[in-house]
This record gives structure tokens, C-alpha cells and sequence, in this order.
């Protein structure tokens, strides 16, 4: 069981990304599966002693009849492919492209039903049923439930096009500077340096903004970042010019995760302010926190 690799030289040779193998010697049955967010599975051969336990002699081949073939995602059966019981298996992957939900990590399993022998009742006969070993492989990124409602109020999330300006108490270097919460791109971010005084990004409105929810999005949401910086799991929201209370939150521990933030209601901003107050160690970047977008959500969206 392992992720497969290659020798070779030229482009025609070059090894595909996120190939793993199921084809252990003693395996019954073997396969193998490509991608990521979305994977391609497919069968590849059987052991030595299924060919002798089951397969039927056709000369100096003992060829093995399959039913169905099955494909198990985390435990539970996600696609059946039914096969022609009467046709031998002559290296037919049966292959099918599976939607993996969510990032982290995950297995697959395969699992074959062969023919019923030649002349078996099948009232009587109960099939064979072959199973293959876990193949777990990770997702760095998946199709996570909370991405496509975010994804359609984009537009309104985009502060530069509201006259937005950002402006912070510390920024790590002139590239991580808070302009970069408002560009919509997750690549780039506004970082601080944690335990170094007041962690403070400040949003500033020409004209006042009505919104029920305030979405932060923290530095290192793409694969290749994702535990590069510590996660902000705690924040004070401050209400300049107004009557209204700060207000505390708390952000999901995966900073992978947008953090969802209620604002009081009938409130009509011209300038928040977002203290960083409670980080967990653990990033790579020594000790950098940050957000890599800021947004609002109407009632509407």
C-alpha cells in the first residue's frame, strides 16, 4: 500500500500527481486511485490465489467473471458498476471519478462480487465477495459546505468597491500590509507579529455599510500555507463613533475555516475595528497571525 512512483525520462514519462497504489502482493483484489478534490478510481488486477480459488481454466488461462464492482469512500459505498457475468475480465479498470466532500484525510476501498459459477442456482448460491486493502489518501483542498454560499455573495464581500479603506497598529513587512484584506485574493494577506502589543486592523467607510455578518478569512487558506501561521481563534470587534458596546468572537480553531461574526443589528458602520485577541502557537512562520480577507454578508446574501 503505497503512493506509487516512477522511473523515466522526457514529459511522457513524468510521474502523475497524487497517483496511490493498492497492490499489495497479497492483496485480493487491487487498485488504484488519481487526484485530489476529485479522485479517479479504478481496478487493476486480482492476487495469484484468486485466479486458482476462483477463476475458470480456459486453456492456460483461469479467467475470473465478475458481477459488480464497488467503490467505498470512509466506510460507506458511494458507486456500483455492474458487470457482464458472462464476459471473463480481461483487465477492464470499471473506473468512476468520485467527489471527495471535504479536506483532510480519507480512504478508499474497493469491493468485487464475482459471477455465480456456471450453472449455480442463484436462489441458493450466495456470491463471492472480494475485498481489496484501505487506500487513505489526503485532500488539501475539497468542495467544503460553507464554500458556495460565501462564493455567491462575493460581490458583496469585496470592500475595495465600497470606497474601503484598511489601515492597521503593526504590519510584519511592507508586502503583508491590511490592503491586502481588501483585494480578494486569498495569496496575499495582512500579518503581525503576535505578542508584540495591540494586534489592531481598521476598516474605514465613506459611506456607512449595513450588514448583519462580518467574514474573516485568516492568512494561510491555501494548501501550501495552511499551518504556516497561528491560528486567530479570538477577536474583539470595536464600533468607533457609536454607542455600541465592543463585542467579543471567537474563530475556528482550522483557520482553513472563515469565521462567521453576528453584528448587532440596525448598525450603520463607518469604521470597525478587529483586535486580535488570542492566537494558538503552532505556525511555522514564527509566531505570524493575520487575515488574508475581510468581508460583510447582508441580510439578503
Amino acid at each position: 500500500l503505497e503512493r506509487a512512483t516512477f522511473r523515466g525520462t522526457g514529459p511522457e514519462s513524468a510521474p502523475p500527481e497524487d497517483l496511490y497504489v493498492a497492490e499489495d502482493h497479497d492483496a485480493d483484489v487491487r487498485f488504484r486511485a488519481s487526484g485530489s478534490g476529485r479522485i479517479a478510481v479504478w481496478l487493476t488486477g486480482f492476487s495469484d490465489e484468486v485466479r486458482e480459488d476462483y477463476g475458470v481454466q480456459r486453456g492456460a488461462r483461469r479467467d475470473i467473471f465478475l458481477q459488480a464492482v464497488e467503490y467505498l469512500l470512509d466506510g460507506q459505498l458511494v458507486e456500483r458498476v455492474k458487470c457482464n457475468p458472462k464476459s471473463a475480465w480481461s483487465g477492464e479498470g470499471h473506473a468512476v471519478r468520485l467527489d471527495v466532500p471535504a479536506a483532510g484525510d480519507h480512504r478508499l476501498e474497493i469491493r468485487v462480487t464475482l459471477a455465480l459459477p456456471e450453472g449455480a442456482d442463484p436462489l441458493s448460491t450466495e456470491p463471492v465477495v472480494l475485498d481489496g486493502d484501505e487506500l487513505p489518501f489526503t485532500v488539501a483542498a475539497g468542495l467544503e459546505p460553507w464554500m458556495l454560499p460565501l462564493a455567491a455573495a462575493s460581490g458583496s464581500t469585496l470592500l475595495a468597491e465600497l470606497g474601503c479603506v484598511a489601515t492597521a497598529s503593526c504590519s510584519h513587512d511592507d508586502t503583508r500590509g491590511p490592503e491586502n484584506v481588501l483585494d480578494g485574493l486569498q495569496s496575499s494577506a495582512w500579518l503581525c507579529k503576535t505578542g508584540t502589543g495591540e494586534q489592531l486592523l481598521r476598516l474605514d467607510f465613506k459611506k456607512p455599510l449595513r450588514a448583519k455578518t462580518l467574514v474573516l478569512q485568516q492568512a494561510g487558506t491555501r494548501p501550501r500555507d495552511r499551518f504556516s501561521y497561528d491560528p486567530i481563534v479570538r477577536v474583539e470587534l470595536r464600533f468607533p463613533g457609536t454607542k455600541t458596546s465592543p463585542l467579543q468572537a471567537s474563530l475556528p480553531e482550522d483557520a482553513y475555516l472563515p469565521g462567521f461574526i453576528e453584528l448587532p443589528a440596525d448598525l450603520a458602520l463607518r469604521q470597525i475595528e478587529i483586535v486580535v485577541l488570542e492566537t494558538i502557537d503552532g505556525g511555522s512562520a514564527d509566531g505570524l497571525a493575520g487575515f488574508a480577507e475581510v468581508g460583510f454578508l447582508s441580510s439578503e446574501d
